[in-house]
């Protein structure tokens, strides 16, 4: 939609006063007004700022000065930037944030098994107890994460970017959150990505090189071409959310390590609701109405409906 408006105004102007043989288009495009905005204007700013305009191309269209544009949008930045925090208590007594940390990894472990998946992960999640396979995924997750995840509201964008990235070639998962170049964001403009790394000897340290090592368009990334396409910040913020040793390169052991971070990344996407595109049945055990999310899901489908082989198929966006 953005390309519709962004390419064809200037080629338009130029066709236009061909056949009017002046420039009474340019005319009507100059921004000369002035004063107070419309609920109409008010209404097509938002609209133009969806689309990830720039602020010159808004102004054309809104016949107002980028200087106006911009201030408007300031004065409407609590409106455009998406749901701000809820208000009330929402601090919970440790104990009862435990509780209710358990009780929602339970209730998403419980949705996925009923969700698509393939028979090799069908299989390998038998090979464990829920107890056993839950209790793995919770060690690894460090206590702030565990804070937020255990939280009444969801996350603000700024306190998922307060997480800290640990720096470590153990295996584990991490969130990208990526915004787009404009000054002030929407939920539109803000993109959250939860993935896992597996790699023995590199991990985390090395999967994070990979999201951000300059790649030939013909190979990057499904994320590295969108981050393109949308122009949006390239490199953005990585976090920490889970951490798994792997103390050795036994086929056996890594196997064993990738299934459980993977597990984890699946957990964590649709707790999070980080996918682009739940089922409704996913969607509905996350614990946070989308509605009330600062951000939109950047993964693109269900960890469990990839299989996990060795050796390590480096094209999966893990």
């Amino acid at each position: 939609m953005a390309s519709m408006f962004q390419k064809p105004l200037k080629s338009i102007v130029r066709k236009a006063n061909r056949y009017l043989e002046g420039s009474e288009i340019e005319k009507l495009l100059k921004p000369n007004k002035r004063g107070e905005w419309s609920d109409h204007e008010i209404q097509h700013l938002i609209e133009l700022r969806e689309q990830r305009l720039p602020l010159k191309s808004i102004g054309m269209w809104l016949r107002r000065t980028s200087p106006s544009v911009q201030k408007k949008l300031w004065e409407l930045r609590d409106t455009i930037s998406g749901p701000g925090t809820v208000e009330g208590p929402q601090a919970l007594p440790p104990g009862l944030q435990e509780i209710l940390f358990y009780t929602r990894l339970t209730a998403v472990w419980e949705a996925l098994l009923k969700s698509d998946m393939t028979q090799t992960w069908r299989e390998a999640l038998q090979e464990k107890s829920k107890e056993e396979w839950l209790s793995i995924v919770s060690a690894g997750i460090p206590q702030d994460v565990k804070n937020v995840l255990g939280g009444l509201r969801p996350p603000t964008w700024d306190e998922l970017e307060s997480l800290p990235l640990i720096d470590t070639n153990d295996a584990g998962m991490y969130a990208r959150l990526v915004t787009s170049r404009h000054k002030f964001q929407m939920v539109t403009d803000r993109h959250l990505y939860v993935g896992s790394a597996s790699k023995y000897g590199g991990g985390l340290n090395h999967r994070i090189d990979e999201h951000t090592r300059k790649m030939k368009r013909k190979h990057e990334s499904r994320l590295q071409s969108d981050i393109r396409k949308k122009r949006l910040e390239k490199n953005g913020r990585f976090i920490t959310l889970m951490v798994v040793k792997m103390d050795s390169p036994d086929n056996d052991v890594v196997l064993d390590v990738r299934r459980t971070v993977v597990l984890a990344e699946a957990i964590l996407t649709v707790w999070l609701n980080a996918l682009q595109d739940p089922s409704e049945d996913l969607q509905s055990v996350s614990p946070w109405d989308s509605q009330t999310l600062q951000y939109t899901g950047w993964a693109s489908h269900n960890p469990l409906l990839v299989d996990v082989v060795l050796p390590f198929d480096g094209n999966r966006e893990m």
